[in-house]
């Protein structure tokens, strides 16, 4: 447990975080939770028959943890309603910019049919700006973007300002900008269903193998020798280790898949990137792991990077706006972005470098879209348009793609936690195994 964590046994400090997410919690909750909690430690002790010290143990290390199971809840409905405020505030800002193209005119609309926290940061937001006249729009928006960081939330704004400074057609960019914020939520909550049938799994795992444990060990300590040899120190600690075991696998479960929803997408770190790409350029097809690392993230990042380019688009043709783009790209695009940059340079009209920009992972679905790309330099105003609306379909679609993998890994990670419990199941077998072979040699002995 934290340092931090610990005036949180004192019920005052718990209640005043508590009342800090904006909900009431009272000591008659509490105290039923720790009642509930210590009848479940009391009746599994004397199942697997544990002394009153070592339940004594056991009882000390849920009083300890109850506090942070408690506060991990409340925090995911804070943080779960956060998530629908922010998605709230989006969607009102894109449907009044595309009435009226002005930040303030949208910012004073929204604020009007918001309330609570994000109301107020947004009011801060515009007041901001009406104080202010040197104040750019930028940082303008950093008190929102701080208090709900989120990707999407900063591109939305940055979109905004390029209109309102630069102009152009909008309309279509800012209707692809609504269309992946729906999709963004309903994979948010697919994604919340997921973890939480991860979190049942995981709970209905801890608890079957406890009952296969307990009624294997009722079945060997019938006899009397038996039960004087579980009176043993070594059975008795070995026996509370595992149960602290499994106390710790819930805990860590419920509060590492009771995560928050608002953060911002992290990258792998800049020096695995840099190893990675020296290892495929030197030696292509030979370092796999390297290959399908760079793969994954590369499908993660991607689609950001051509979110900036439909936007750069607006105004731009394609090369400066791959060229403006490359400064704020993912770092695992920055090497191939400085390479397709240079090989325009050398050959602005045929399609070769465009065919050569991460042509070494070979992800298909970006191929077509870096084709669309080449595709835009030689259409004419028309047919420019509806390519470029090929183009923010396909980013959408790899978005999509992308996150879902994103999700698909943070699920992955916890799923080994699933088959814990059996580890700990076999070790209490074994421990109790030991203790019948025990017995079983002391009536050998005596019998001979």
């Amino acid at each position: 447990m934290k340092r931090s964590s610990w005036k949180y046994l004192r019920f005052r400090h718990l209640q005043t975080r508590i009342e800090g997410y904006g909900y009431h919690y009272s000591f008659s909750r509490y105290a039923s939770m720790l009642a509930a909690g210590s009848a479940a430690v009391i009746g599994i002790g004397k199942l697997n028959g544990l002394e009153t010290v070592f339940i004594g143990i056991l009882m000390v290390a849920l009083l300890g943890v109850i506090p942070i199971l408690v506060l991990k809840q409340f925090a995911y409905l804070y943080d779960q309603n956060r998530f629908q405020d922010l998605v709230r505030y989006m969607e009102q800002m894109i449907y009044s910019f595309q009435k009226h193209p002005k930040i303030i005119s949208g910012l004073e609309e929204t604020e009007g049919l918001l309330d609570g926290e994000i109301q107020l940061q947004v009011r801060k937001v515009r007041e901001r700006i009406e104080m202010s006249q040197a104040i750019t729009y930028k940082e303008a928006f950093y008190p929102i973007e701080e208090a709900y960081p989120c990707e999407r939330l900063m591109e939305m704004h940055d979109f905004f300002i390029k209109v309102e400074e630069i102009g152009g057609d909008y309309q279509n960019a800012l209707a692809a900008i609504l269309e992946d914020l729906k999709m963004w939520t309903e994979r948010t909550y697919l994604f919340q269903r997921e973890r939480s049938q991860m979190k049942k799994k995981i709970i209905w795992s801890i608890l079957c193998v406890m009952l296969l444990c307990s009624v294997l060990f009722r079945l060997m300590a019938g006899s009397l020798e038996m039960m004087k040899t579980m009176d043993s120190f070594f059975y008795q600690m070995g026996t509370t280790g595992i149960l602290l075991g499994f106390l710790c696998l819930f805990v860590f479960s419920q509060c590492a898949l009771t995560g928050t929803w608002l953060k911002r997408t992290k990258e792998i770190s800049k020096e695995q990137i840099q190893k990675d790409w020296s290892h495929i350029k030197e030696a292509p097809g030979q370092y796999q792991r390297a290959q399908k690392r760079l793969q994954r993230e590369v499908e993660k990042q991607f689609p950001r990077w051509l979110r900036t380019m439909i936007l750069g688009l607006q105004t731009d043709n394609v090369y400066r706006a791959i060229v403006e783009s490359a400064d704020d790209a993912p770092y695992v695009l920055k090497l191939p972005l400085e390479i397709l940059i240079e090989e325009l340079k050398e050959d602005p009209v045929s399609m070769r470098p465009y065919d050569h920009f991460l042509k070494e992972l070979q992800v298909p679905g970006i191929h077509s879209a870096v084709k669309m790309l080449y595709a835009y330099t030689n259409t004419g105003t028309e047919e420019a348009k509806e390519q470029l609306g090929q183009i923010i379909k396909q980013n959408i679609q790899l978005t999509d793609r992308a996150e879902r993998i994103q999700n698909e890994d943070e699920i992955a990670r916890y799923f080994m936690l699933f088959y814990v419990p059996m580890f700990l199941g076999t070790a209490k077998i074994m421990l109790d195994m030991s203790m019948l072979f025990l017995v079983m040699f002391s009536l050998w002995g005596k019998m001979y």
